[in-house]
Protein backbone atom coordinates (compact mmCIF):
# COMPACT_ATOMS: atom_id res chain seq x y z
CA UNK A 1 0.00 0.00 0.00
CA UNK A 2 1.12 3.48 -0.72
CA UNK A 3 2.08 5.91 2.00
CA UNK A 4 0.92 9.58 0.52
CA UNK A 5 1.87 12.44 2.83
CA UNK A 6 -0.36 14.65 2.64
CA UNK A 7 1.37 18.13 1.52
CA UNK A 8 0.52 21.82 3.43
CA UNK A 9 2.16 25.01 2.59
CA UNK A 10 0.78 26.31 6.41
CA UNK A 11 -1.25 24.79 9.06
CA UNK A 12 -4.37 26.69 9.73
CA UNK A 13 -2.99 27.58 13.63
CA UNK A 14 0.24 28.88 11.41
CA UNK A 15 -1.76 30.81 8.72
CA UNK A 16 -3.86 32.33 11.40
CA UNK A 17 -0.58 33.71 13.63
CA UNK A 18 0.55 34.70 10.20
CA UNK A 19 -2.41 36.89 9.16
CA UNK A 20 -3.54 37.98 12.92
CA UNK A 21 -6.79 36.29 11.81
CA UNK A 22 -8.95 33.62 12.74
CA UNK A 23 -11.48 30.84 12.32
CA UNK A 24 -15.10 31.21 11.76
CA UNK A 25 -15.83 28.03 10.34
CA UNK A 26 -13.68 24.94 10.37
CA UNK A 27 -14.51 21.43 10.05
CA UNK A 28 -13.68 18.35 7.39
CA UNK A 29 -10.33 17.06 8.80
CA UNK A 30 -8.49 20.14 7.01
CA UNK A 31 -5.38 21.08 8.64
CA UNK A 32 -3.55 23.34 6.00
CA UNK A 33 -3.64 24.32 2.15
CA UNK A 34 -2.07 23.14 -0.54
CA UNK A 35 -2.14 25.94 -2.96
CA UNK A 36 -2.81 29.69 -2.99
CA UNK A 37 -5.41 31.72 -5.38
CA UNK A 38 -6.35 34.91 -6.18
CA UNK A 39 -8.59 34.23 -8.86
CA UNK A 40 -11.52 31.68 -8.50
CA UNK A 41 -10.82 29.88 -11.46
CA UNK A 42 -7.33 29.10 -10.74
CA UNK A 43 -8.37 27.22 -7.45
CA UNK A 44 -7.66 23.57 -7.22
CA UNK A 45 -8.83 20.93 -4.62
CA UNK A 46 -6.95 22.26 -0.89
CA UNK A 47 -6.16 25.63 -2.03
CA UNK A 48 -6.36 28.67 -0.01
CA UNK A 49 -8.35 31.69 -1.41
CA UNK A 50 -7.80 35.02 -1.17
CA UNK A 51 -10.43 37.23 -2.75
CA UNK A 52 -8.43 40.64 -3.71
CA UNK A 53 -10.44 43.71 -3.02
CA UNK A 54 -9.71 46.35 -6.12
CA UNK A 55 -10.87 49.54 -7.72
CA UNK A 56 -13.95 47.56 -9.93
CA UNK A 57 -13.98 44.06 -8.56
CA UNK A 58 -14.62 42.27 -5.69
CA UNK A 59 -13.47 38.86 -5.10
CA UNK A 60 -15.85 38.16 -2.42
CA UNK A 61 -18.56 37.40 -4.81
CA UNK A 62 -16.46 34.40 -6.44
CA UNK A 63 -16.22 32.44 -2.83
CA UNK A 64 -19.11 30.47 -4.21
CA UNK A 65 -17.12 29.29 -7.35
CA UNK A 66 -14.17 28.76 -4.98
CA UNK A 67 -15.50 26.27 -2.52
CA UNK A 68 -17.17 24.55 -5.90
CA UNK A 69 -13.73 24.47 -7.19
CA UNK A 70 -12.40 22.65 -4.09
CA UNK A 71 -11.15 25.56 -2.07
CA UNK A 72 -10.53 24.06 1.53
CA UNK A 73 -9.73 27.68 3.33
CA UNK A 74 -11.24 31.25 2.18
CA UNK A 75 -10.12 34.27 3.46
CA UNK A 76 -12.90 36.95 3.92
CA UNK A 77 -12.41 40.63 4.95
CA UNK A 78 -13.43 41.33 7.95
CA UNK A 79 -15.20 44.45 7.22
CA UNK A 80 -16.79 42.09 4.33
CA UNK A 81 -17.42 39.48 7.16
CA UNK A 82 -19.15 42.08 9.15
CA UNK A 83 -21.34 43.53 6.54
CA UNK A 84 -23.45 40.16 6.34
CA UNK A 85 -26.71 40.38 7.99
CA UNK A 86 -27.18 36.79 7.63
CA UNK A 87 -25.89 35.08 10.87
CA UNK A 88 -25.87 31.27 11.68
CA UNK A 89 -25.43 28.97 14.19
CA UNK A 90 -23.22 26.47 12.37
CA UNK A 91 -21.81 26.73 8.78
CA UNK A 92 -21.09 23.25 7.22
CA UNK A 93 -19.02 23.55 4.31
CA UNK A 94 -18.40 19.87 2.56
CA UNK A 95 -21.49 18.62 4.11
CA UNK A 96 -21.76 15.00 3.23
CA UNK A 97 -23.96 12.23 4.85
CA UNK A 98 -22.70 13.77 8.60
CA UNK A 99 -22.80 17.41 7.96
CA UNK A 100 -26.46 17.12 5.94
CA UNK A 101 -27.65 14.95 9.29
CA UNK A 102 -25.85 17.55 11.23
CA UNK A 103 -27.91 20.41 9.79
CA UNK A 104 -31.07 18.16 9.96
CA UNK A 105 -30.33 17.70 14.06
CA UNK A 106 -29.43 21.39 14.75
CA UNK A 107 -32.74 22.25 12.47
CA UNK A 108 -34.51 20.38 14.52
CA UNK A 109 -32.66 21.82 17.84
CA UNK A 110 -33.91 25.56 16.72
CA UNK A 111 -30.33 26.26 15.38
CA UNK A 112 -29.46 27.79 11.96
CA UNK A 113 -27.46 26.08 9.25
CA UNK A 114 -25.84 27.41 6.07
CA UNK A 115 -24.76 24.32 4.57
CA UNK A 116 -22.20 24.80 1.31
CA UNK A 117 -21.57 21.66 -0.32
CA UNK A 118 -20.50 20.72 -3.66
CA UNK A 119 -22.46 18.88 -6.11
CA UNK A 120 -21.10 16.35 -8.41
Amino acid sequence: MENKRQYTLLTIDELKTASAGFTVCQGGGITGFSSVATDSRDVKEGSLFVPLIGEFQDGHKYIPQAIEKGASIIFVAEDEFSKNPEKYDYVIVGAGLFGATFAYEMKKAGKSCLVIDKRE
